[in-house]
């Protein structure tokens, strides 16, 4: 009897003190959501949705992924931000829970390898809650592409494959950064998630012309891509940019020199991958590291890698953390004295000065490219 009454208190407690956040600290920071809202009012009005007069706040993802914002539309706004602020929060919760299913089912991991990767990056999803962001909706389908996939090959069920497919569409059209799985598919020859998955953005490319008509529909899409083209160089060296591409704009002050110098890492960095995967036949479950490590790499290698984007890391930490003893022990202790300045990296510890310095030298890229040599690591020693 007691149980049961314990947890619906604390769920009572956790959405009073959700609500008091809400209305309080969070509600009127939700910048990114404004944005995204106004994209849906104006998809459905036919309207175009990349405008320079936006200023800074101008929507940047293809025009399908202002579908998902239609329903809310008719809500106001304030009670479509608190709608989007719970299911946030909702899909947080998924990417934890998601991360322990990554496990074989005799060896999932206990609460506190959970936990502590979900602490370390808790600023993360903070961030990404006040902005009223969308990567941890595209985080669970990526992950739920990943545990679908899995268990596809167990049981070599082509369905399921597709399914894969289409989760991965469907994440590659709310965010296009989510491309770096098809390599990845191709790669294992995986033909069926790749014909589905590209299938199914094919498809929700064309959903805008029900506004827009055929014409407008393709007038659309070209603005998309010389709206990207025309605002990405100027935002690769801002603050909270944690791209390689960023970090090398910021170190060498030179934007040409940046993007070479981020491609040649990041060919690097998709050898090494790809070397990891040719391991894999020796190993029970490969694939959870290797969407893992994908998840990783989607903030560094995308152009407009923005901090909050680095919550993608958790199912990668957890597989870290569950594995912290099979590294050496200087390995050890570098992770630990990495992974505390991750957690002790914030603006109200360091304050404006020193956090903006921090920021300007691409520190967070280095602490998570360690991260990357972890997993890495386990790969190489078979570890899993």
């Amino acid at each position: 009897m007691r149980s049961p009454l314990i947890k619906t208190l604390i769920a009572l407690v956790l959405i009073t003190v959700s609500l008091f956040l809400f209305m309080t600290k969070v509600r009127s920071h939700m910048f990114d959501f404004e944005v995204n809202y106004r994209a849906g009012e104006r998809l459905q009005w036919g309207q175009t949705l990349y405008r320079a007069a936006d200023g800074h706040y101008q929507f940047k993802y293809p025009p399908p992924a202002a579908i998902l914002y239609i329903p809310l539309t008719y809500l106001p706004i304030d009670l479509a931000k608190g709608v989007w602020f719970f299911l946030t929060i909702l899909w947080s919760a998924c990417i934890v829970l998601l991360s322990q299913h990554l496990f074989p089912e005799g060896s999932r991991p206990a609460a506190w390898a959970i936990w502590i990767p979900f602490l370390v990056l808790a600023r993360y999803f903070f961030q990404e809650i006040q902005l009223g962001q969308i990567n941890t909706l595209i985080t669970v389908i990526l992950l739920c592409m990943t545990v679908v996939l899995i268990r596809s090959e167990k049981k070599h069920s082509l369905l399921s494959e597709a399914a894969g497919g289409i989760l991965l569409g469907t994440a590659v059209v709310l965010k296009p950064y989510s491309l770096v799985f098809f390599p990845y598919f191709i790669l294992r020859k995986k033909v069926i998630p790749v014909v589905a998955g590209s299938a199914w953005i094919c498809f929700a490319l064309v959903i805008p012309a029900y506004y827009y008509g055929w014409k407008g529909n393709m007038e659309v899409l070209n603005e998309w891509i010389a709206h990207l083209s025309r605002s990405t160089p100027g935002l690769m060296s801002t603050q909270d940019n944690i791209s390689l591409f960023a970090l090398f704009a910021k170190w060498t002050d030179s934007a040409p020199w940046a993007v070479y110098a981020a491609v040649l890492t990041i060919f690097v960095l998709a050898l090494l991958i790809l070397l990891a995967i040719q391991k894999r036949s020796r190993l029970e479950s490969p694939t959870a590291l290797e969407a893992s490590l994908l998840l990783l790499c989607i903030p560094l290698v995308s152009p407009l890698g923005w901090d909050y984007t680095l919550l993608m890391a958790l199912p990668g930490l957890t597989i870290i953390i569950y594995h912290f003893l099979s590294f050496p022990k200087t390995a050890r202790v570098v992770l630990i004295i990495n992974l505390s300045i991750v957690f002790f990296s914030l603006y109200d510890i360091l304050g404006r000065e020193l956090y903006a310095s921090f920021m300007s030298i691409s520190v967070i890229t280095v602490n998570f490219l360690i991260l990357i040599a972890c997993l890495l690591y386990l790969r190489f020693k078979t570890v899993c």
